[in-house]
């Protein structure tokens, strides 16, 4: 009996360490991944983990003798941070806001519409007609959804890591103020209400608070969206 138990634990003992290896190069993917949107992994990883708490129940009963194998505590270490990385990617807002693919205006510096001096561009303009669907760039929660001035009808998304992506100028809106959203989901019409020249969409990702361009989020080669697909579709299961 002992014979047949042992050969188990060696079973095991096998499976942890494969498994720690496979959750230790999807951890190096998603890394990698997060790093070509010019974000920093680890930060995004410690904000996807910040909302946890419960009271503490050891495992076995009893801290004081914790008998486990240090491969599986290896292993749950491992998976714990595949887990946050993984998420922290799939929140990334990558899809595109709009069919529309004509842009009209660019992120940073140009001349404004209305006074032809200096100004900061804080997001993409892509133009279309009025009524154009608006699609969220990423699973989110609906934090904004009114009038905001200069930005007309408004919607921000708040997904994880403090990311937000902001969509102006609607002509309407197909959600509510603190409704879930998924990647891809109609959430407003295009429109030109507030500062505009005409019908168009107002897209910004901003990052704490601040706007960042978000050409970077857009344009992701293909390696690095298939990344986050799969890192999404686990998330999501």
């Amino acid at each position: 009996e002992a014979a047949a138990l042992a050969l188990i634990e060696a079973r095991q003992i096998r499976f942890a360490e494969k498994l720690t290896k496979v959750a230790d190069v999807r951890t190096r993917k998603a890394e990698a991944a997060i790093r070509q949107f010019g974000l920093n992994p680890e930060n995004m990883a410690r904000q996807a983990n910040s909302a946890q708490g419960g009271p503490f129940i050891p495992f076995f009963g009893n801290a004081k003798k914790d008998v486990r194998d240090p491969r599986f505590t290896r292993l749950a270490v491992s998976l714990d941070k595949m887990d946050a990385m993984e998420r922290a990617l799939a929140a990334i807002p990558t899809s595109m806001p709009s069919a529309v693919m004509s842009m009209s205006s660019g992120f940073g510096y140009r001349h404004d519409p209305f006074t032809s001096t200096a100004a900061m561009h804080s997001g993409l303009d892509f133009k279309g007609p009025i009524g154009t669907p608006i699609l969220a760039a990423a699973d989110g929660t609906i934090t904004s959804a009114g009038t905001q001035l200069g930005y007309g009808n408004c919607i921000d998304i708040t997904h994880a890591n403090g990311l937000v992506t902001r969509y102006a100028h609607l002509s309407g809106f197909d959600v509510s103020l603190g409704q879930r959203v998924k990647r891809g989901a109609q959430i407003a019409r295009m429109g030109s209400t507030g500062r505009s020249t005409g019908s168009h969409l107002h897209f910004e990702v901003r990052l704490n608070g601040q706007a960042i361009n978000p050409r970077k989020f857009l344009e992701a080669n293909s390696d690095v969206l298939k990344a986050q697909a799969v890192a999404g579709y686990r998330a999501n299961a």
